[in-house]
């Protein structure tokens, strides 16, 4: 091989060293560009799991909270409704015996409750024969009452015709006026009206006072 030859075979070893070595630090540097990007995105994904915990955590902390502070309101509120419940109760036990004593004692206060009562149950009743049901020891004002009733329902075009029946037991007071057939009959007794608001007053003011 004669020097010339040698020459170019050289230069073209060098060309294809260089070559080899352009190409080996492209691979390299893709490679460090790759693992960039791999670690670049592993960090990340880590920081978006991280993340991910956190408001996990954040949120079942909140939620225990919240749980906490429902039960805590509805224990709270409970022990308002029953203490609010036996105050009010205690107030309508009060009036009641207090309304008792003027019903046994034949107050002028029952005598305008008594007239009330008797005027609402006829009011109830549609036909104009009618039974009157009341404690004896009202008999008297019963009659008196009815002197002046029997005039009211008579100018409003009603002719009454009225059966006294002092059949109440003996701790009752009120009326009940029923219809002569039966077939109508209005409960206004003392007990009742309480029961009425026991049963159908009491729940809404409960309702409204613990708003």
């Amino acid at each position: 091989m004669s020097i010339e030859e040698k020459e170019i075979l050289n230069a073209l070893i060098r060309e294809i060293e260089e070559a080899a070595e352009e190409e080996v630090k492209k691979i390299l540097n893709e490679a460090k560009e790759q693992a960039k990007k791999i670690l670049e995105e592993a960090e990340k994904r880590a920081l978006e799991e991280k993340k991910r915990r956190e408001d996990e955590a954040r949120r079942r902390f909140r939620i225990d909270v919240l749980k906490k502070i429902a039960y805590k309101r509805l224990e709270y509120r409970r022990k308002y409704l029953i203490e609010k419940y036996k105050m009010i109760m205690e107030l309508v036990e009060d009036i009641r015996r207090s309304i008792t004593r003027e019903a046994e004692t034949r107050s002028d206060n029952y005598y305008r409750g008594l007239k009330n009562l008797l005027k609402e149950a006829i009011e109830n009743i549609e036909k104009n024969d009618l039974i009157i049901v009341f404690n004896k020891r009202d008999e008297e004002n019963i009659r008196i009452l009815l002197k002046d009733l029997l005039k009211f329902f008579k100018e409003k075009g009603r002719n009454l015709n009225v059966t006294l029946s002092p059949d109440l037991p003996e701790g009752e007071y009120g009326v009940v006026v029923r219809s002569s057939d039966e077939k109508e009959y209005f409960v206004n007794t003392l007990s009742t009206r309480f029961k009425y608001f026991i049963d159908e007053r009491l729940p809404l003011l409960l309702y409204i006072k613990s708003r």
